[in-house]
């Protein structure tokens, strides 16, 4: 087969399938979107349905409270005339013509007149402020009231003229009129409703302006269109406007001005006069700002469709045209130029089906302290540390061999050997050829590589699965293992299932009182009295019995879990201690474990102190006993100084575990105060060596010499106690089973009352 066969091929198996599947992606995105903006669509238009029904129902609510108070302010003007009748001949200057003038001048003013007006049946005018009404007679109002009637007349300036007889006795002497100019009229139909965007005018029946609008232009154009109109529509709501306006009907239409805004035309009867209150106002008088929101969703949604689509073709053209690239983005690491993660699956699974069980080894490798390398020298240089990496490894291969790079500084090989022996070797050679760079340097630099090893003898599970046996196995590579490829076995397996089991469990554990806390015993050497107790944490689980505190007392510490676990010991003891105060039992100091992993964070002790405080138990009760490891865990030496002196100002006491079981405990005498010092199980195994009692005796003295008193802990034999008893009888107490076993805590009060 040639490469052009083996390409066609390669592009049969794996592109179209990923071509098809690419575009079913984007059809069943393209389904919803176009379903979705249907659906806005379609939304839209009944919501722009309803607001017209709602915009109807509250244009025609407010126009008729609107012809309501205009009818009623046009009934309140010969109201106003009839009281001034009835007042201006108890002013006792009627024959005054100059009082009198000046007493209807003020009334007009007062009562929202242009002009009051007096006329006798003579035609004489006891006022005549504007000479362009001096002829009152030619007003038909005037002539009614001088025959006994009010009277209205429309003026030609716009305003109207209201006149009512004025008597004395029973005969007619005069009749007093009353001038409300344009504006005044204008002024007394204006109102702030819809905002001030109405505009309103008042007509008789047949559509005569009485009262013309501010604004005449929208009526003018209305006019225009209900006189010239056509169509079928316009006739139809011309006919159905003249006849509810002769019967004094409420009615309501739609119509649109020449720049293509729609208004609303209510028209509503008044009694007063037989005339019509025309109001006009914007169609969109409710919607102004709905409508804003419903043409952007509809712009938005249509641009969004059109733009998906046109991103789907662009996309559907550039996996055509580019498809090697893409296949280059899928399988190439970006950084090393070889395979990556997808590639090696790819890769190795075709390579394992053709052989049996027991051929091939996946290797995951880590390189130990990377992320040094970025630090000190940059991240181009760490790259190029990768690239070098790579290049060793593919030259290191055979052809039936795989290596690719997964995240950061790991990377998978596939080595075509079956047996721990030869992938040492093998590995012993690339890891020799990665570091040949060294031949020469003054200074030389070695990469070390953790390695952990999967031989697959069962060729048929996921290669995800095989990569995950093979890094269960590099997570328990230590320095030690230096050179050491860690091979994977179903020990890790079942070490890794009981690790998770005993995490499931923790905190139902914490809840139904699984975990339970111990006492053990401390007793003064110098009168054999109790001097304190050790708090140990046991673990009692439904089922499973007791778990030893090495399963997982290192697993809580690696993930954390401790410190919850530690406030939780912290607690107990509290309540104990509260509980022994307020029953006036015998009173003991208790120590508890302290993990290094507290200190991690500067607030570390807040807990601690917030549970002694709500238990008030004093603080001197309480010791805090810390490793040595504690203080050597990425620290310095003035923050861990700080720590310890933040808990012995908050009041407790510490102590100093295990010591001896480390490098620098003379050391750490020397920089930190401690109050007690716990002296390790391991000094007493051989106590009958004359040296180990040498050293026992020297470290007691030296305690001694400090002030601080000295716990020996695993005494078991009277051998031992008897060396103590004469070296230190005077600063030393005892922790051991030749006293007492840890104990529940009330068997515990039992052992401390007998003693």
């Amino acid at each position: 087969m040639n490469k052009k066969e083996k390409t066609s091929g390669y592009e049969r198996r794996y592109g179209a399938p990923i071509l098809f599947k690419h575009r079913m992606q984007f059809l069943l995105l393209l389904v919803p979107i176009i379903a979705i903006s249907v659906s806005m669509i379609w939304n839209t238009t009944n919501l722009q349905n309803a607001i017209n029904r709602r915009t109807e129902i509250y244009v025609s609510d407010v126009t008729q409270q609107k012809a309501r108070n205009v009818d009623y302010r046009l009934s309140q003007i010969l109201g106003d005339l009839e009281l001034l009748r009835d007042s201006i001949y108890e002013t006792g200057k009627i024959a005054d013509e100059e009082s009198m003038r000046d007493f209807l001048d003020s009334k007009a003013i007062t009562l929202g007149f242009s002009s009051l007006t007096l006329v006798d049946a003579k035609q004489k005018s006891y006022y005549d402020k504007h000479a362009s009404y001096t002829d009152m007679m030619q007003y038909t109002g005037v002539r009614e009231s001088l025959r006994g009637r009010s009277g209205v007349s429309v003026l030609d300036q716009g305003g109207v003229m209201y006149s009512i007889p004025v008597y004395r006795g029973e005969e007619i002497v005069a009749a007093l009129v009353g001038i409300r100019d344009k504006e005044n009229m204008q002024m007394l139909i204006r109102s702030n409703t819809f905002s001030g965007r109405g505009m309103t005018c008042i007509t008789d029946r047949e559509g005569n302006i009485i009262v013309e609008a501010t604004n005449s232009a929208p009526f003018d154009q209305l006019r225009d269109v209900m006189l010239n109109g056509t169509s079928q529509q316009v006739a139809s709501d011309r006919e159905t406007m003249t006849q509810n306006m002769k019967m004094g009907r409420n009615g309501m239409l739609f119509f649109a001005l020449n720049d293509g805004s729609r208004l609303i035309l209510s028209y509503n009867p008044l009694n007063t006069h037989g005339w019509v209150l025309m109001t006009i106002v914007p169609a969109d008088i409710i919607s102004h700002q709905t409508d804003i929101y419903i043409q952007q969703t509809l712009f938005i949604v249509g641009s969004i469709l059109v733009l998906f689509v046109l991103l789907l073709l662009i996309y559907v053209h550039i996996f055509r045209s580019h498809y090697k690239q893409l296949e280059q983005i899928a399988y190439v690491d970006s950084i090393t130029g070889g395979k990556n993660n997808a590639a090696f699956h790819r890769k190795s699974r075709e390579l394992i089906r053709k052989y049996p069980p027991n051929t091939f080894t996946i290797v995951q490798i880590n390189v130990k302290s990377f992320s040094l390398i970025n630090e000190e020298y940059g991240s181009d240089a760490g790259n190029d540390t990768l690239c070098y990496i790579m290049s060793v490894f593919e030259n290191s291969l055979t052809e039936e061999e795989v290596v690719s790079r997964g995240d950061a500084d790991n990377f998978s090989l596939l080595l075509k050997e079956g047996n721990q022996e030869s992938v040492q070797r093998r590995m012993d050679a690339i890891v020799a050829k990665l570091n040949n760079f060294n031949i020469g340097r003054a200074e030389p630099y070695r990469l070390i590589l953790r390695q952990g090893a999967y031989i697959v003898d069962e060729p048929n599970t996921d290669i995800t699965i095989m990569q995950d046996r093979a890094l269960t196995a590099g997570k328990t590579w230590q320095d030690s293992d230096e050179g050491k490829c860690i091979f994977y076995d179903t020990v890790f397996t079942k070490q890794m299932q009981k690790e998770h089991e005993l995490n499931d469990l923790f905190e139902v554990s914490l809840t139904n009182g699984a975990f339970r806390v111990f006492l053990q015993p401390k007793v003064r050497m110098i009168d054999g009295l109790p001097g304190g107790a050790e708090a140990l944490i046991r673990w009692y689980y439904p089922d499973r019995g007791m778990i030893f505190p090495s399963d997982f007392i290192p697993l809580f510490e690696r993930n954390g879990k401790i410190c919850r676990l530690d406030l939780f010991v912290f607690q107990e003891v509290c309540k104990t201690l509260r509980r022994w105060i307020d029953n006036n039992m015998d009173v003991v100091p208790i120590s508890i474990n302290l993990s290094r992993q507290h200190f991690k964070r500067p607030d570390f002790l807040v807990p601690f102190i917030e549970i002694a405080d709500a238990y008030q138990v004093p603080r001197n009760l309480i010791e805090m006993e810390l490793t040595e490891s504690t203080f050597f865990d990425d620290k310095s030496i003035e923050h861990a100084k700080n720590q310890i002196q933040q808990i012995r100002d908050a009041g407790f006491s510490c102590s100093l575990d295990d010591f001896g079981a480390g490098y620098s405990s003379l050391g750490l005498l020397m920089e930190f105060d401690i109050d007690t010092i716990k002296m390790d199980r391991s000094f007493f195994v051989d106590i009958v060596k004359p040296k180990t009692r040498e050293i026992v005796a020297s470290v007691i003295d030296l305690a001694r010499s400090l002030g601080a008193p000295v716990v020996a802990e695993g005494i078991e034999t009277e051998q031992q106690l008897e060396f103590l008893n004469n070296i230190g009888a005077d600063c030393v107490m005892v922790q051991g089973y030749i006293f007492s076993r840890p104990l529940p805590i009330a068997d515990f009060e039992i052992w401390l009352q007998k003693f």
